[in-house]
Parts: structure tokens; sequence; C-alpha cells
């Protein structure tokens, strides 16, 4: 809990800004106490980031104790990240890149793996259970106006069959023993552990995709850690998206605005985090790509008068999003928040910047 006290220096006072005395913000629980707490139960003004299933937003929002505002940027992707790094290694060499000497068994310059389980997605059911009108499949992790490729849109129609062809033909990964799972030449089982934080959106798009990758003979153990772990910065725990101690993890980020430099060289190789770096840096999947290095290099130099960022940005997308076999994109999400019927002045979302960007306008009325 944080508590933001009146500032009577503020420039705005002499207009009467802001209009609290304090303002109080809560974390932790979970996006449907969260909702519950504006919509259904009236004891908070404002809620965040809900990634609540229709059917349960669509009933709290009817109570008529507030409504629900939606939004959409264009990074806020829910996606995969399939670890590049090993991470059944022993002691500190666990998921750390130590300059590509470390190499995931499966995933590691694997695309047609990482292709195969993506077109065994149904996209279009992930949006239908966990998201409504709040969320649009995606191919891409970059979705921005003219920059947006549709170059990867083979990824909207599932495709079973073309999964198995690929795993079967291209990889020789076959279920040699019959037992239903497909192994590598070495026998090793395409077995993995699928983690995400516990949402029951996110549990209900696990168990989907575990189906899917079921019928093309691989497995995932799917477990959920609490958000606050989960996404724990300062990654003092083991299950924390920065140290990515298991095959594959699952969440979204975004960007903070509409040019992409900012966001995209978030997958560059100096942005892996690992031991020797205390686990700095938002590469999460341990990406390391010749190509997408020199192609940021090129739009870093290229002035954002120049048309020809659309198509460094849509290669450093394809790249990321279908080449590498690091990355997995699932949705668009909208950005969903709740407000107290009795907030005004909160402006529209712009699903870019912070929602409290003109938070000094906010009023609460009776």
């Amino acid at each position: 809990t944080v508590v933001y006290a009146f500032n009577p220096n503020y420039r705005g006072n002499a207009d009467g800004q802001p209009s609290f005395g304090t303002v109080t913000i809560k974390g932790g629980g979970d996006a449907e106490a969260a909702a519950r707490s504006v919509l259904e139960i009236g004891e908070a003004d404002y809620a965040w980031n809900l990634q609540v299933a229709p059917e349960v937003l669509g009933p709290m929002e009817a109570a008529g104790n507030g409504v629900v505002s939606v939004s959409f940027g264009g990074s806020s992707v829910e996606h995969i990240n399939l670890n590049q790094t090993n991470n059944r290694a022993d002691g500190d060499a666990k998921s750390s890149y130590l300059e590509g000497t470390n190499p995931n068994p499966f995933f590691t310059a694997n695309p047609d793996l990482a292709r195969a389980l993506s077109l065994a997605i149904s996209r279009d059911d992930l949006v239908t259970v966990g998201y409504g009108a709040n969320g649009l499949p995606t191919c891409n992790i970059w979705n921005v106006g003219s920059q947006t490729s549709t170059n990867n849109d083979w990824c909207l129609t599932q495709d079973i069959d073309e999964a198995n062809r690929i795993l079967d033909e291209d990889l020789g990964y076959l279920d040699t023993d019959g037992d239903g799972v497909r192994e590598l030449p070495d026998g090793t089982p395409l077995e993995f552990d699928f983690v995400t934080s516990t949402n029951a959106v996110r549990q209900s798009n696990q168990d989907l995709i575990k189906s899917y990758w079921e019928e093309i003979g691989v497995v995932a153990n799917m477990k959920n850690e609490s958000a606050d772990l989960f996404f724990d910065g300062t990654s003092a725990s083991d299950v924390s998206i920065w140290k990515f101690f298991s095959d594959i993890e699952m969440f979204t980020n975004n960007a903070t605005n509409p040019d992409p430099g900012s966001y995209l060289n978030g997958w560059l190789i100096d942005s892996i985090p690992e031991f020797d770096n205390n686990w700095g840096g938002n590469n999460m999947p341990r990406m390391a790509n010749e190509e997408y290095e020199e192609v940021f290099t090129q739009l870093s130099q290229t002035p954002l008068s120049d048309p020809g960022r659309d198509d460094l940005a849509i290669r450093l997308n394809d790249i990321l999003s279908a080449e590498s076999g690091a990355v997995i994109p699932l949705v668009l999400r909208g950005s969903v928040s709740a407000f107290g019927n009795a907030m005004q002045n909160t402006g529209p979302l712009n699903g870019w910047d912070s929602e409290y960007w003109n938070i000094q306008e906010w009023t609460r009325e009776g």
C-alpha cells in the first residue's frame, strides 16, 4: 500500500488541482478482486490491468456501480517465451547466456519447433475464452499502424496437420516408444515446464494450449506463480520472469511510446538477464540473433522522419515474432480498467501512457 499526500507546491493548485488530499494505491491480490472492489462492492474508485474473463467482468459491470474502459496500444501482447539458454544447467549457469555457450537443448536456434508450437494454437479460442472484446489474435509483438507486419499471418489459422508435419518431416521428432510424446533424436521427450502468473484468464489459456500441444505429441507441465513473485523486478525469487528458470513462460509487457526503438531494443544481446549482471535486462527469452542486432543498428541510425523506419520495424518484428524461435505472440491485449461511477474527468485511456497521466484532473462527485 502506498499513500500519496497533497503537494501544496504543485503548479496546478491555483486552479484547484489536484482534487484529493491523499491518493491510496493498493497492490497484491488478483485482477478479479480488484475489479470487484470497484464494480460490485464500491470500496475503491479505480482498478487497473483487469485481465478478467469477459463472462466474469460483464456481470460485474452490470451491477451498475462503475464502468469498464478499454484502450488498445500496439505492443501489449500476451506472448510465450521459449528459453534459449539451458535452464537445466547447474549453479550459476542456470538460464545464463554465457556468451552463447549455454544453449537450450530444445529451443536455441530452432524456429521450426517454435513454428510447430505456434501453428497448433487457436488464438481465436484464447481470445474467446480469456478476453472477448478486450483482446485480438496476433502474430506480432509490434502492432503499430504502418509498422504492423502481415508476413506472419499464417499463425492466425490453427493447423494441427502442418504442425505435425513439421515435427515429423522437417525435424524428425518422432514418438518412437508409442507413449504419445515425441522425442529428440537422442531420446529426450518433448516435455516442458510452462509457467505464468496466477490469474484465471492465464490458467484458462494455459489449459487450452496444453490440449493443443497434446495433439502434436508435446507435453506441457503447467505451473503458475503469485504475480508479486513472478514479476518481482529484484529477481529475489527464483520464479521471476528475469531469472526464467523454466522452459516456457507467458506474460505481457508493453512499450511506453509508439516509436519502436525504445521497445525493440529489449531483445538485443546486451539486454539478456543472467547471473553475472544480477538478472538485469529485458531480453527474457535470451534471444541472440545477429541479423536482429544489425537491423536494430540501422533503425537507431535512421531519422524519425524517414519512412524507411517502417520497413526496419517490420523486419525486427518478423525476426523476433516468427524467425528466431524465441517468442510466440498470442493476443494483443487492450488496456482494461474500471472506474467507479463517482469518478469524473478521468479522460480517455490512450494505450501508451500511464493511466495516471491526468490524475490531477480527476474528481469524485458525491
